[in-house]
This record gives structure tokens, sequence and C-alpha cells, in this order.
């Protein structure tokens, strides 16, 4: 009753109405403010999130920083140790050798963390995509489940008058659109929440429908008072001008109940009870006389189809009756029923396509919705959500005297007419594969609580939850995620709210309530925006992934060139350090996170981990091909004729107290490690299936063409007239084509590298043995090689007990 009365913060109030014996204003005692109210609570997830999810290319970037850094301390101690045995003052040694840190860490590591994401922000908006949490966008690239709402998310938001189906004394009348009979009509006239708003009666849709098929008319205002014994706050009056009904009390909607109710008064002085509802919900208020005897088979045939129902019922209570002294209960029971209001609520029409997109995908398809169990069974076939040929079950349960739970599999098999057929479970069994389970929410909770190990499997299994309360919503959540299952929740009403907030990407349809609740909210009102989103997940993601590799590649590079020359007591120059780092690195940077999703949503997920055995693999071999070909670099240039020592160079420097030396063996460090940095962004250019190809991303292909054109410019050009980078005069144009030449071995050997493990099988099994991982790491894929193995789920026996 608390609820009932309470406005929760930033409701907007559209209408008050005080009570006559009042004056005219209406009043309420704030009882919570701030985060404690339910917008409160919203709005503090917004600022202060849920504890962050560990992503493992999150928290595994940070741990490559600590072993960088421990990698740079090991190269300070070295630098300072040579740099002391050359005679250099020991400040002079450890000021220069700090350098390393700052090298090998790269200061751009944020950046690399952050730049794909913000292009994917750029591209989701264009797409009517708004994202509240930027780092769910690659999150979004690891989906294995998505979980639907039906009303408004998969099916259209409005619904359609199907017919009304009246009943009297215990017999259904013909299915009627118009001319609906005359004992329904007060109950749909005068049951509802509606109210009249500038003029226009205004509430919710199954209300409307209801009340406009009655052909009632309906005031909130200048009442006839003259008519009723009681007070009442709207009336509904037929055409006809002969019956009127006053409202006298409202006993509201509870998604608990399933039902509401309304007491009114007619114009005869008749105290009626008009309730509704759920239909199993209000037949069990009914007398059973009054309810027919085909009530069921009515309702699985209309549920089947997938239409929505709504069962009516009412009774007289004595003229004298004292309605607000009588409780809810007795005013709902011993009522009549009347009939069915049968509602048409169709598929969007992008709803099959996706759903069948992400099937393709590998993305497990699932639905959680409030509505009727079989009706949400019907709309899941028909969107492809449950193959035709597919063993659907219906599960129920319950706990005996002895405190056991009691669970039984019903089969529903499924014709291309659309009619399911009950039959013998044995008949139909198939690989759990082709099997999918559905169930309503007490029956979950019931297993929830007590079956943990039947958890398992209904969270591998289950494809339709229906009849779910919102907390209920978010305990499904909860339990897929606990079996391992990235979940994408994809939700348009406040009902969601707790869903979205709960899962690993969650997607609203919505500018209420779940827009707040969800770090991510599409303008466009159909399900097509969760394709995008997870295609543009996987893209974010392995470009997050190429533009950190790069600028580890570029900072180990760096570290190594430095490193290489420290017996030379040389280090590179001030200006060659800012020519790799703006003009080749940084524009590489901001323009190898621009490549788009591919266009086809991938059933294989991107690398998250930057401890995967081919990162691991890759990092390795490609650090030795940039050692490799860099000593072999300065060797090759030691081997010239025209070499000049590095000994003689140095001593003319020295005499005349330059502190840079510019000697061969830099000159070629230099050049060919700056070609490396262009080769790693060639090789970490490589998307497929992720990604769209490298051409496609035009700012990463004038940004190579530029920095190749200057890299070759910086090759075949005197260095007096590039002074600024101090390099050392090669006379030998041959030599400078041999150094060319082998820039392009090293690009071969380095893409063949990174394709090696993507074609080549055995190798990628002999990597994963290397990683001495047993066992998966998802909780999920031990549920499924169980049920491969068994093959007894569900049970031989229609129904199974645990204690």
């Amino acid at each position: 009753q608390r609820e009932v009365n309470t406005l929760s913060a930033g409701t907007t109030v559209l209408q008050t109405r005080p009570p006559p014996t009042s004056d005219s204003n209406v009043y309420c005692l704030v009882t919570r403010t701030g985060f404690n109210t339910k917008k409160g609570e919203t709005v503090k997830f917004m600022l202060h999130p849920k504890k962050s999810q560990k992503f493992k290319f999150y928290t595994e970037a940070w741990t490559y920083v600590k072993i960088m850094g421990v990698i740079g301390i090991f190269g300070v101690i070295y630098q300072i140790y040579d740099s002391v045995k050359n005679d250099f003052s020991a400040a002079d040694a450890i000021i220069g050798s700090l350098d390393l840190i700052t090298i090998i860490i790269a200061p751009s590591l944020p950046l690399a963390l952050s730049i794909a994401v913000v292009y994917a922000i750029k591209r989701l908006k264009e797409g009517h995509i708004k994202v509240a949490l930027p780092n769910s966008i690659n999150i979004a690239g690891k989906i294995k489940m998505t979980v639907f709402d039906k009303t408004g998310t998969l099916t259209e938001e409005g619904l359609t008058l199907h017919c009304v189906l009246s009943a009297e004394d215990g017999i259904f009348s013909q299915e009627q659109t118009i001319n609906v009979s005359d004992s329904i009509k007060p109950a749909l006239a005068a049951c509802h929440s509606l109210s009249i708003i500038n003029s226009k009666i205004s509430g919710d849709p199954i209300d409307l429908i209801g009340q406009q098929t009655s052909g009632f008319t309906f005031n909130d205002s200048d009442l006839k008072s003259e008519l009723y014994n009681r007070q009442v706050t709207a009336e509904s009056t037929d055409p006809k001008g002969s019956l009127s009904l006053g409202l006298v009390k409202t006993i509201p909607f509870e998604s608990r109940l399933k039902r509401m109710s309304v007491v009114c008064e007619s114009n005869k002085g008749e105290v009626l009870v008009f309730c509704k509802g759920a239909p199993e919900e209000v037949v069990l208020h009914c007398d059973q006389s009054s309810i027919p005897a085909d009530f069921t088979a009515k309702l699985d045939h209309f549920s089947n189809q997938g239409y929505r129902m709504m069962a009516f019922a009412s009774k007289t209570l004595p003229s004298d009756t004292v309605v607000n002294t009588v409780p809810r209960d007795q005013l709902e029971s011993g009522l009549t029923f009347l009939g069915l209001l049968v509602l048409a609520n169709q598929l969007k029409p992008q709803t099959t396509v996706v759903v069948e997109e992400l099937k393709l995908a590998g993305v497990r398809t699932v639905m959680c919705t409030g509505d009727n169990l079989l009706t949400a069974v019907c709309v899941g076939r028909d969107c492809s959500m449950i193959p035709d040929n597919a063993d659907l079950y219906i599960v129920t349960a319950s706990i005996t005297p002895d405190h056991c739970l009691d669970v039984s599999y019903k089969l529903q098999a499924y014709t291309p007419t659309g009619l399911h057929i009950d039959k013998d479970r044995n008949l139909y069994r198939g690989p759990y594969r082709n099997t999918h389970l559905a169930m309503d929410g007490h029956t979950f909770e019931l297993i929830s609580k007590y079956d943990q190990k039947l958890m398992d499997k209904v969270c591998v299994t289950g494809t339709i939850f229906a009849r779910f309360s919102p907390a209920q919503k978010m305990t499904l959540i909860d339990e897929m995620q606990q079996r391992s299952y990235s979940v994408c929740m994809c939700g348009d009403g406040a009902n969601d709210c707790e869903a979205l907030q709960h899962s690993n990407v969650g997607i609203a349809l919505s500018k209420c309530e779940a827009s707040l609740a969800a770090p991510f909210t599409s303008s466009v009102y159909d399900v097509s925006c969760v394709p995008v989103l997870l295609k543009e997940g996987q893209g974010a993601l392995e470009n997050s992934m190429a533009v950190f590799r790069f600028t580890a590649m570029y900072s180990l590079i760096q570290y190594l060139s430095v490193m290489l020359l420290i017996p030379y007591v040389s280090i590179l120059g001030d200006y060659q350090y800012l020519f790799e780092d703006l003009a080749i690195v940084l524009t590489i940077d901001f323009a190898l996170g621009y490549t788009r999703p591919s266009r086809q949503l991938s059933a294989k997920r991107p690398h998250g981990s930057l401890m995967h055995p081919f990162m691991i693999y890759s990092f390795i071999l490609q650090t030795g091909l940039v050692v490799g070909f860099i000593l072999f670099s300065m060797w090759m240039v030691q081997q010239q004729p025209w070499y000049n020592p590095f000994s003689e160079i140095r001593a003319e420097h020295l005499i005349e107290q330059e502190l840079y030396v510019p000697f061969f063996e830099t000159t070629v460090n230099f050049i060919h490690s700056s070609f490396q940095y262009i080769i790693m962004a060639l090789v970490f250019s490589i998307g497929h299936p992720h990604r769209r190809p490298l051409w496609t991303n035009i700012p990463m292909v004038v940004s190579l063409v530029i920095t190749l054109g200057v890299m070759m410019m910086v090759l075949f050009t005197p260095p007096d007239k590039i002074p600024a980078l101090e390099l050392a005069t090669i006379p030998n144009v041959h030599y400078k084509m041999t150094m060319l030449i082998l820039v392009g071995v090293n690009l071969l050997l380095s893409l063949a590298v990174e394709y090696s493990y993507r074609v080549i099988k055995p190798l990628q099994y002999l990597l994963k043995l290397l990683r001495f991982k047993k066992g998966y790491k998802n909780k999920f894929k031990y549920i499924i090689d169980e049920l491969d193995a068994h093959k007894d789920f569900p049970p031989n026996s229609c129904s199974e007990m645990g204690c």
C-alpha cells in the first residue's frame, strides 16, 4: 500500500485531484531525499558504477606497464655501470640513464587504451546509440549471450484488439470485435486506471483498448454525484445513458499479484467489484462454476499464437457495504468470470533478422519477459529464437510437503502451422544443443534456491523466461554471469533497469528510466542496435589491442635501440627522438585505431588478453626480429670499405667538445628502427575478421604513405640537408638500397609471424599446450561437456525430484 501511494523522485505530475472534503491543495510528505531515492540510486550508479568488471585487457595492460618498468630498471643499472666505466660522473650517469624509464614506458599508453574507444563512440553516435560508460564498448566485443525483453523490444509497443471472448453461464461466446456482449462491457469500461489530461484520455494502452471497446464514455470531472450514494472520483456511462458506473475505489495493479480491481457504484444503487489481470491468476479467485470448461484450451490456443490476454471478472456487494473497510482478499474472492480481452502484439520487422544474425555469430539469444509463458514461447518461435526442429520443454517446479523440489518437463512439439501438441518426450529425444527450456519466474526462483546443479543446465539450455519480475530478471543475469557468460541485456522499460545495470553490456531502447540505468541508449527503438554495438565492440577491442601492441612495440624498439648503442657510449639525438615520437609514432597511433569494424558479426571473439598465447608468441618473435635486424644492419655498415671506426670519430668530436657524436652505427640504428615502427603499424593493421581491410582506413593509408615518403627522404637525402637529425654521411647509394631491401625482408618476416598463428593449426595447438592451462576458463563449457557426455537431460521421466 505504501508503494501505491509513493511518488519516486523525478516523476512528472501531470494532474492532481484533491478530495472534495479537503482544501484545493494536494499534500505530499517527503520520506527520502538525494541518493536515498530511486532516482538518486540510479544517478549514484552512473557516478559510481558497480565494481568495475575485471576485463583482462585493462588489468593486463597495467601488468605490462609493471613488467616494462622492471625491464627499464635493469637497463638503467646497465647504463649507469657502462657510463661510470667510461669515466662519466655518477650524477651524469644517473641523470642520463633515467631516459630509459620514459622510453620503455611510453607516455602515449593511456592514449593507446582510449583512442579506439573514442572513434567507436563517434561511430555509435552516428548510428543513434549514445554511450554512458565508454569502457563497456570493448567489453561488448566479448559478448556470448544477449537477453531480450519482449514487449516494446522484440515486439511492437502498441497493442491492437484481436477479439473479445465473453463468457456467460460458464460458456464462451464466439470471438467478437464489435457488438461485444453486454455482460463484459461494464468491466471493460470501468476496470482501469485511466484519467483525462488536457481533455484526452490517458493511461495504459491495454486500459485504453478495453475502454474504447466497451463503447462507454469516460469522465473524471463534472460528475453527476446525485446518481450515487457514495463519493465517486470518475464515471463511465453507456451510449444509451441507461447505465452509469461511478468509481468508488481503485486497487492498483501489482506485478506480484498480476491483477487490479475497482469498486464501482451504479446509478441503480448496485455496488460492483471488477477485477482484471493475468488469466491464470484471475481464475484462481473466480467461482469455478463460472469458468468455461474449455478455458485452458482457449488460453493455450491464443497464447500459442502469440496473443496477449487479459481476463475480467466481477461480483456484486451488498448495497450497504463500507468499501474502505473490506480487505482486498475479500473483495477479490468469489468472482464471476466474464471473459477474455485478446490483444495482438506483432514482432518488429527487424527482430527476426537480428536474432538470426546473432545466432549465426554464435551469440546465444534469450527472452526474459513479464508476459505469459506460452505467448513468449510463440514469439520465440516466430523470431527464430527457437528453431522449428528444436525440442522445447515447459519446465514447472514446486515444493513438496516434505520440502523437496519437484520439477516436471512438458515437451511441446511444433508444426509449421503453428500448432503445439504435447507429446511423450521420449519420442523426441535429441542432442542437448537442440533442446530449449521455457519456464516462469516462480519455477526459476525455486530452482535457483534449491538446486544449483539443475540451474547450471537451465543457464545453458534455457531460452524463454516468462512472468519474470524486475528482481528475477536481475537474478537471471547474475546466474548467467556466474556461469562465465558475458551478457548483453536489451530492454525498453523501467522494469528492465536492474537487469540493464547488472549485465556486462546494457542497451536501453528508451529515453526514460532505462536510459539512465544502461551504459548504452538507442534512439532507434528496435533490436537492430544490438549487432551494431557488438560489431563495434569487436572492432574497437581489436583496434585497442592493435594500438596498444604498436605502442608497446614502439617503446620496446626505441629502448632496444638505445641499449644497443650503450657500448658505443652514444644515444639517439634529441631531434631523432622527436622525429620518431611525433612524426611517426603519434601519427600512426591516431590513425591505427580508426579502422571501422567488419560488416559481419564474427563468431570468433577477438583476443581480449595480452597474455594470450598468440600475443606472447607474436611479442617474442617480433622482438627477436627487431634486435636481429638492428644488429645485422649495424654489423653490415662495419663491413663497408668507407666505414670509419667509432673511436676515431668520437676522438674528433671530443676535441671539438661536441656532446653528440653522429657515427655510422647510430645512423643505421635510427633509420632501421624508424622503418620498424612503420613495419609494426602494417603488421598490426591485420584485422580480419573483426575489422575491415587496411585500405578502407584512409587516415592510416595517408599516414603510412607520408611516413614512408619521409623515411625515404631521410635515407637518400644527404645529412647536411637535414642537419637537425645529426646523421652520419653514408656515401654509397648501393648500400642504401641494401638497407631498403633489408627493411623489406623485415616486413615479410614480421607479416609471416603474424599470419602463421592464424593459418597454422598445429602451431595454435602447440601454443595452447605451452600455456599449461588445465580445462576451460568458462564454466558453461564444462556444463556443455557434461550434457554432451550424459545425454540424459531432460530426464527420462516427465518429472524429477530432489531434496
